[in-house]
């Protein structure tokens, strides 16, 4: 996705635009079609796109922003939700103050759409020949990058092989990969002689998750037990997080694209995937807090035994995380960017995936928008661009690592123990403690997850601080564990 948005961010800065793009049913109707849930092909390279997916107020507003015409009509016609940011969270279930009060009344909206609606929806508005005519797709794999003939520090172009095994090659005054965890940019530059001191950085939170999508009647879900109603109510229906010393599974549930629900489970040391209706139910039973989860949830869960004949489910086995740093290498051609999973691979289970890759994109787009005067490119294009990049993307890879950490099966990064991070774990546990009693809080820590006007370092206020280390000494005094 973060390949097409930059596509779409490069419309504005130049003359032609090529994707090359390997899938060619991607080349389709199949690939933009209203009701993406029955698309007759599924992407290859992308092991989520049936799966469990979830976006910040952030992506709304890059969508808002970048098609202000078509996007909230297509939105529409695609029956994607377009809601109230709220997932009704519990910790250890203990259900999450309401954060409305702290929003005028009104959580700032999200898109709720699994990662095939979005991705159609994406490919659809980004393809609007209309719109944007000097935007054009190839069927092909780049299999190479030519250097600049006159300029050692430049790539000349590209050289990629079509479907029918024809070699071609296409000059480019830039170069962007999104070819995703395969990291195909690497394989080219370093063939090329450039890159050669890439370092990355890697760790594994060995965890899996399974994500069940339903389709209920119109009847159905008029019946589900849950709050605000089905239709009615925001895309988030509920999500519950662990407390790693009681328990190393989660489960989400919520509204999508084409009247589906997706119910998601999993958790960290391989843990145990149910397979249908009554394995959810267990599932959910079974998960250990400080309090039970709601009545009303199980209700729902057991209410999907009616719509069973619908289900069809998507397992992800995570892969070891990643992030190559091309941000210290000293010799990246200057007209190369990389962006998304081409760049890093965070854990998905934080919903950050989109989000990442759209930073790539704004942030190539600010560097060209500076640029809009000049006759070319900027001569530290490149080495602005990845080192813009990794301070934006930082938070991301920290903080899933950190509490990935938490769980004894993870297995650190180079130089690191699971000890890494121990003082941040125990202060963000405290602080989701407060999301449970203080709304103003949990309104912060949502601002910090929606990427709004909030730091994160706005969690370390000294006035925050203060308060935890309070409730930290007074649970010592009484005895009690931090």
């Amino acid at each position: 996705m973060g390949g097409l948005l930059a596509a779409r961010v490069c419309s504005d800065h130049f003359e032609r635009v090529v994707i090359i793009e390997p899938e060619s049913w991607l080349l389709t109707e199949d690939a933009q079609r209203k009701d993406s849930w029955n698309q007759d092909s599924k992407r290859a390279r992308v092991m989520q796109y049936k799966s469990f997916q979830t976006t910040q107020h952030f992506v709304y507003k890059i969508f808002q922003q970048v098609f202000p015409e078509k996007f909230v009509q297509e939105a529409n016609a695609r029956n994607i939700i377009l809601a109230e940011g709220d997932w009704n969270s519990y910790y250890w279930g203990i259900p999450s103050k309401d954060i409305r009060p702290h929003f005028g009344g009104v959580i700032p909206t999200v898109i709720w759409a699994g990662r095939r609606g979005l991705e159609t929806l994406l490919r659809r508005l980004v393809l609007d020949t209309t719109s944007y005519p000097n935007i054009e797709q190839v069927v092909g794999t780049v299999t190479g990058v030519k250097a600049h003939k006159y300029d050692p520090g430049l790539l000349q172009g590209v050289s990629y092989r079509d479907d029918n095994g024809e070699v071609h090659d296409l000059d480019a005054a830039l170069v962007v990969d999104s070819t995703g965890p395969t990291q195909g940019g690497v394989k080219w530059l370093q063939r090329s002689g450039f890159v050669t001191d890439l370092k990355k950085r890697t760790y594994n939170p060995r965890m899996r998750y399974s994500t069940f999508e339903f389709a209920p009647s119109r009847e159905l879900r008029e019946k589900l037990p849950i709050p605000g109603t089905y239709d009615g109510g925001v895309g988030g229906i509920v999500v519950n997080w662990p407390d790693p010393t009681l328990d190393n599974r989660w489960i989400a549930i919520a509204r999508m694209d084409g009247h589906r629900l997706h119910v998601c489970c999993g958790g960290w040391a391989e843990a145990e995937l149910p397979s249908n209706v009554d394995g959810l139910v267990d599932f959910a039973r079974s998960l250990k807090g400080l309090q039970p989860l709601p009545d009303w949830l199980f209700e729902t869960l057991d209410m999907l035994h009616h719509c069973e004949d619908t289900l069809t489910t998507s397992v992800v086995q995570v892969p070891a995380c990643f992030w190559s740093q091309y941000q210290l290498c000293d010799n990246v051609p200057n007209n190369f960017v990389a962006l998304g999973d081409a760049v890093c691979r965070i854990n998905p289970l934080y919903g950050q995936g989109i989000a990442k890759s759209f930073v790539g994109g704004i942030t190539l787009n600010s560097l060209l928008d500076n640029a809009r005067t000049q006759d070319r490119l900027p001569s530290t294009l490149s080495r602005d661009f990845f080192k813009m990049q990794a301070a934006r993307i930082t938070g991301m890879w920290e903080s899933p690592k950190t509490n990935d950490y938490a769980f004894a099966t993870t297995d650190p990064e180079e130089h690191e123990t699971l000890e890494t991070g121990s003082f941040m774990r125990k202060y963000m546990k405290e602080i989701f403690r407060l999301c449970t009693e203080d709304g103003s809080i949990h309104a912060l820590l949502i601002r910090n997850a929606h990427l709004m006007d909030a730091a994160p370092t706005d969690l370390l206020h000294p006035k925050i601080v203060l308060r935890v280390l309070g409730r930290w000494a007074i649970r010592s005094l009484s005895g009690r564990s931090a």
